[in-house]
C-alpha cells in the first residue's frame, strides 16, 4: 500500500474513519502510523527488527493536533511525532547490522578484558590498578589473549587456569619489563603453602575473566558465547587463604615503640581501628564524629555511593579524639615527619626498621588489621561486630582467615548459653 500524506491536520482528517491505522515509511523497518477516528486520530509506531529482543512492535505514541494545538508532550504534530519514533525506536541499519555481527565473530577475550577495565577504571576506581595489573600479568601476555571469544572453550579456560597454577610468581624480563615470565614450580622444593597461594591467584584471576566475559556479553546486547562455556569452569577447592598473622599485645607495644612518632601513630591507628592503610591515609578531620565512637568514610570497594560508617572501640575514640586537637576539617589525621600525607608505600622501610628493632620478623601494614580483629575475637566480642568494624558485610571473611577464633568463640557461647534440656540428668556445677 502506498504511503498516505499524513504532514497536517487537513490532509489527516480528509481520511476515511477505520480501525486499521494509515502507514508512513520513516526508514526501513520503521513505520509511523495514523489511526483517524470519529474524534480525531492518533499516532502510533511501528517496528520491525529481528536483530532486536522484540522483533515486531507497535505502540501508541501520542494524541494527533487535529482539533488541538501541539503540546509537544501529549499532543503531537507530525513533526513532533517522527522525532519520538526515530528517537525512541532506533532500527539498526544493514551496515550496523554487519557491524555488529563482525564483532560478535571476531571479539577476542583481550577485547572482552580491556572493554571491562575501561568500566571499572570509571566505576571501580580503587580496585581498577591491581585488576590492570593482574590482567597483564595472566591474562593479555597470554594465549588465551587471542581467542574469539565465539571459538572460546571450556577446555581452553581450565587449562589457562591450571597454568597458572602450576607456575611460581615468576622475575621480570628484561627484555620485556612490563611482562612477567613464569617459571615452573619444581616439585621437589614445593611447600604446600605455596601451592595454595599460587592456586588462590589463579583463582582471583579467573574471577576476573569471567566477569569480563560476561560484562562483553551484555555489551555488545546479546550473548557472543554461551555464559555456560566459563561458568562451569570451578574455582580450586583446596586454594589456601593467607594464614592471619596476629601479634600479642606485649609485640603491639614493642611495635609502637621502635616506630619513629609519625609511624607510631599510624600504627596505632591501625591497631586500635583495623581501617586498611588507604583509609587511614585518607582519614579527614571532618570524617570523624566528635562525641561518637564512629566514622563517616568514603566508599572504599565496588561502585557504591554512599558514605561507609565505622563503630570505634572505646580506646580508639580516645586516640583519635587526640589526633585531631588543633586540625582543620578538610586536614589529614595523620601525616608523615614532614607534614605531606602518607602515599602508597611510604610505610614500607620505616616500617621494616621498626620490626627490625622490636626483633618481631617480617609483617605486612595489613596483618595490622588481623591484630585488631584476633584482639577483639580473643576478648569475646560478637563475631558479626567484628566483621561490621572491618567494614565486611557478612562472616565469610571472618570464617576464612579467623577459623580457629571462630571456633573458639562458638564453643564458649555454647557452654555459657545452651540450655540444658535434662535428657540426660541434672546440669553438672560449674566449678568456681
Amino acid at each position: 500500500m502506498a504511503d498516505v500524506d499524513l504532514t497536517s491536520p487537513q490532509t489527516r482528517l480528509s481520511l476515511a474513519i477505520r480501525n486499521a491505522p494509515y502507514w508512513l515509511r520513516l526508514e526501513r523497518g520503521l513505520h509511523l502510523g495514523y489511526l483517524r477516528g470519529k474524534r480525531g486520530g492518533s499516532w502510533l509506531v511501528r517496528r520491525q527488527d529481528q536483530s532486536l529482543e522484540q522483533p515486531r512492535l507497535q505502540v501508541r505514541i501520542g494524541i494527533a493536533d487535529d482539533s488541538h494545538p501541539s503540546d509537544g508532550l501529549k499532543i503531537l504534530s507530525f513533526a513532533q511525532a517522527k522525532d519520538v519514533a526515530l528517537a525512541k525506536f532506533p532500527v539498526m541499519t544493514t551496515r550496523e547490522k554487519a557491524t555488529s555481527m563482525w564483532v560478535t565473530q571476531h571479539s577476542m577475550v583481550r577485547h572482552a578484558v580491556t572493554n571491562y577495565l575501561g568500566w571499572m577504571e570509571e566505576h571501580r576506581a580503587r580496585s581498577c590498578e591491581r585488576s590492570s595489573q593482574m590482567a597483564r600479568q595472566y591474562i593479555l601476555h597470554e594465549p588465551i589473549a587471542e581467542i574469539p571469544i565465539v571459538s572460546l572453550t571450556k577446555d581452553a579456560i581450565i587449562q589457562w587456569h591450571l597454568d597458572i597454577a602450576n607456575h611460581l610468581k615468576g622475575s621480570r624480563s628484561k627484555k620485556e619489563p612490563s611482562v612477567k615470565r613464569r617459571i615452573p614450580l619444581d616439585a621437589t622444593d614445593e611447600t604446600k603453602r605455596i601451592k595454595e597461594a599460587r592456586k588462590s591467584t589463579a583463582n582471583r584471576v579467573l574471577g576476573f575473566l569471567k566477569a569480563a566475559l560476561n560484562y562483553e556479553n551484555k555489551l555488545t546486547g546479546g550473548p557472543i558465547a554461551n555464559p555456560a562455556i566459563w561458568s562451569e569452569v570451578h574455582s580450586f577447592k583446596d586454594a589456601g587463604v593467607d594464614v592471619a598473622r596476629a601479634l600479642t599485645l606485649g609485640e603491639q607495644k614493642r611495635l609502637v615503640e621502635a616506630c619513629d612518632p609519625s609511624l607510631g601513630r599510624l600504627v596505632q591507628g591501625a591497631l586500635l581501628t583495623g581501617l586498611r592503610f588507604s583509609e587511614l591515609a585518607g582519614l579527614r578531620r571532618r570524617m570523624v564524629i566528635e562525641g561518637m565512637s564512629r566514622l563517616g568514610l568514603p566508599p572504599t570497594k565496588g561502585d557504591s555511593r554512599k558514605r561507609v560508617k565505622r563503630h570505634l572501640i572505646e580506646e580508639a575514640k580516645i586516640f583519635l579524639e587526640q589526633q585531631i586537637k588543633d586540625l582543620g576539617s578538610d586536614d589529614f589525621v595523620f601525616k608523615k615527619a614532614d607534614g605531606e600525607p602518607w602515599k602508597k608505600n611510604d610505610y614500607v622501610r620505616p616500617l621494616q626498621a621498626a620490626l627490625k628493632a622490636a626483633s618481631l620478623g617480617h609483617l605486612r601494614f595489613h596483618d595490622l588489621r588481623h591484630c585488631f580483629a584476633t584482639t577483639m575475637l580473643q576478648n569475646r566480642i560478637e563475631p558479626l561486630l567484628v566483621a561490621k568494624a572491618l567494614g565486611h558485610a557478612d562472616l565469610r571473611m571472618l570464617n576464612e582467615h579467623y577459623e580457629h577464633l571462630m571456633d573458639d568463640y562458638m564453643d564458649d557461647a555454647y557452654k555459657r548459653g545452651s540450655a540444658w534440656i535434662g535428657l540426660t540428668g541434672p546440669r553438672p556445677r560449674r566449678r568456681r
